[in-house]
């Protein structure tokens, strides 16, 4: 079944914005004397499901508000994203090489406030068909509702959609929307995303329409 769709994670693939993420948990996290050793723990993650994680292994209190301190999050970042936002080197040659041929699509794990700010400062929210968010499904990534959503509101079947991840949680959603899968080493070492179809180092046209040729 030939390719017509792909959908494009946000956070560390198109966006290099994973370090706003992690700078926005510093300064929230810092407030209630929380201090985190790994920095890339919540790379993909839904913020509830990182906190709940958190309070799991004994890091914070299960006595502080969670919800609070995901809004906190979200107003912190909003501001990180107004002022740093910016794009993976060749990512509007990318979106540019495909947008006449495929109809293009963003699934992220981020509040829907987060990815509009995001695409709207760095100028490519005009190529996207369809933009969805947390806010948008009910379970957040490993689940394959965001993708499976993403398709459908495309009018694609999940076969005719390949995914570009960069974390082991958007990796296992797309696998398990049965959709091919394209990681990017941006954020994550690559021994930690060989779950994906095809690996390769950055965001690329010629590496994504190879990929895409050998699909079809």
């Amino acid at each position: 079944m030939s390719i017509k769709g792909i959908i494009f994670d946000v956070d560390g693939v198109i966006c290099d914005s994973e370090k706003l993420h992690r700078e926005a948990w510093r300064q929230i996290l810092a407030t209630r004397n929380i201090f985190l050793t790994d920095d890339h723990s919540g790379v993909g993650r839904s913020d509830k499901a990182f906190l709940e994680e958190l309070q799991a292994k004994g890091t914070m209190s299960k006595d502080l508000d969670t919800r609070q301190i995901q809004d906190e999050k979200l107003n912190v970042l909003v501001e990180l994203a107004k002022k740093k936002a910016e794009l993976f080197p060749e990512t509007k040659e990318v979106l540019a090489h495909f947008k006449n041929d495929y109809l293009l699509s963003v699934a992220s794990n981020s509040d829907r406030k987060f990815v509009l700010t995001l695409l709207e400062n760095t100028d490519i929210l005009q190529y996207f068909k369809t933009v969805l968010a947390i806010n948008d499904i009910k379970h957040p990534k490993p689940a394959p509702d965001i993708y499976l959503l993403a398709a459908e509101r495309m009018g694609l079947k999940p076969q005719e959609c390949i995914v570009i991840e960069d974390s082991t949680v958007g990796i296992e959603s797309a696998k398990n929307a049965a959709m091919k899968c394209i990681a990017v080493a941006h954020t994550l070492p690559k021994e930690r995303l060989k779950k994906a179809d095809i690996l390769i180092d950055k965001i690329s046209a010629k590496k994504i329409e190879q990929f895409i040729k050998e699909q079809s």
